[in-house]
């Protein structure tokens, strides 16, 4: 797994923080699930985030952003996993919708709250972040350019 490094420091004088890419993600998922309980719909629950992941790490090893490049592919892999995990459970398997948010922006103090900001700046995204919808797959990763990568996917 790659992991980043990313420094907060609010003063000249403190300790200076560094944050995995594990933990970028939390912040950013607690951003989301603050933000969705704060208009009265449930918390998201992270599951499948290697295949945003996967997305996020192929922009920043081209170093590139792709916006929504594939996203038919990812939306069906979720799909096909829900239907596994329903046929397993002897349980029906009926419509899913799955959506997407990506962004990318140059390096930062804090990639979860710029990532978040983006999202909610948008109406588009907006819209996604507050869907009805039980999880959610987050991938994050940093480019050679220092540029940060986001793919969040709802379902």
């Amino acid at each position: 797994m790659f992991l980043f490094i990313c420094c907060f420091s609010t003063t000249i004088s403190e300790s200076v923080k560094t944050l995995t890419l594990e933990e970028v993600r939390q912040q950013f998922l607690d951003y989301v699930n603050d933000y969705r309980n704060d208009r009265g719909l449930e918390e998201l629950e992270l599951r499948y985030t290697h295949i945003a992941q996967a997305h996020a790490s192929d922009q920043a090893e081209r170093d590139q952003y792709l916006a929504h490049r594939g996203f038919n592919q990812r939306a069906d892999q979720i799909m096909d996993y829900l239907k596994q995990e329903s046929e397993l459970k002897n349980k029906a398997f009926g419509f899913l919708s799955v959506a997407e948010n990506c962004c990318y922006f140059p390096i930062c103090l804090d990639p979860a709250t710029k990532a978040f900001q983006q999202f909610i700046a948008s109406p588009t995204h907006r819209r996604n972040l507050l869907k009805h919808c039980e999880y959610t797959a987050i991938g994050i990763d940093q480019g050679k350019s220092g540029c940060f990568y986001f793919c969040q996917l709802f379902f």
